[in-house]
């Protein structure tokens, strides 16, 4: 008896386990779903969100490329950091967009297992993807983020400027998708750069309106907020999909068989192991 259990648990076990291949994906990517770190290796890695080490792990795991959280400091420099404030995840202390990046520089994260990880400008995050040979056939879907009420027409320049070169120093038209929540940001850019690739990060069915009226290229979506028959409709009017919000190998494949174009992970290297 024992042993019909346990080779029951067996056949159940490996009939439910998903392996390469099993997935019919139906995209305007190629039909092909890209694999993206969610700030590199995801929010349980040992490394942190957005620093360097994270975004290379990632890519040397074959990954097609990672999310990125954007946000400008107060002297217009693009810093790779997702919070509001240095305080709490980080030894400094202060509001990131009324900082100057000389404040910033050399600010490390203060957890236990991730003391002497420094938060890093864009740029200089950049220059490290460019010097291992990381950027050339990658994707970085860059989640530009304004935390300032305050923000108007000189601060959007400047953020947009500053977007502008950095993607144009490094020869990165074709491998920047720019995650935008603003339509006045959203507008800006359009009309500025329509070699941009652009994708709506707002309420679903607003970004899907917003997508298909002005003809951008793509929605972002958290798993749960977002349907299968959304993102078929999306596709049907030429608009992709990024799906985030991940944590799970189950959410993985649950996001995988909704056809999305690609997935921001945080489980990356199961998302990696049943696509590729």
């Amino acid at each position: 008896m024992k042993r019909f259990g346990y080779l029951f648990l067996i056949f159940v076990f490996s009939n439910s386990s998903c392996k390469k291949g099993e997935f019919e994906i139906s995209n305007l990517n190629g039909n092909k779903i890209g694999i993206l770190g969610h700030g590199g290796m995801g929010i349980s890695s040992t490394y942190p969100m957005n620093s360097v080490e994270s975004i290379l792990n990632c890519l040397y795991l074959d990954s097609d490329g990672t999310e990125i959280d954007v946000q400008m400091t107060g002297d217009g420099v693009l810093v790779a950091f997702h919070d509001e404030n240095l305080d709490g995840r980080t030894n400094g202390s202060g509001i990131v967009h009324q900082m100057n990046w000389s404040e910033i520089s050399g600010v490390q994260y203060n957890s236990p297992i991730m003391q002497g990880y420094e938060v890093r400008s864009l740029r200089a995050l950049f220059t490290a993807l460019e010097n291992a040979d990381k950027i050339k056939g990658r994707r970085f879907s860059l989640d530009c983020k304004n935390f300032d009420g305050n923000f108007g027409p000189e601060s959007l320049e400047k953020y947009c400027n500053a977007l502008y070169e950095i993607i144009d120093e490094f020869n990165a038209v074709d491998n920047v998708i720019l995650e935008l929540q603003s339509d006045v940001f959203i507008d800006k850019v359009r009309t500025e750069r329509p070699d941009l690739t652009i994708f709506v990060f707002q309420d679903v069915e607003k970004a899907l309106e917003k997508a298909i009226n002005d003809q951008l290229d793509g929605v972002v979506a958290s798993i749960d907020n977002i349907t299968k028959e959304q993102i078929t409709y999306a596709h049907a009017h030429n608009v992709m999909v990024t799906l985030f919000n991940t944590q799970s190998k189950q959410r993985n494949i649950d996001a995988i068989e909704m056809n999305p174009d690609f997935i921001e992970t945080d489980r990356l290297e199961h998302l990696i192991s049943v696509l590729k």
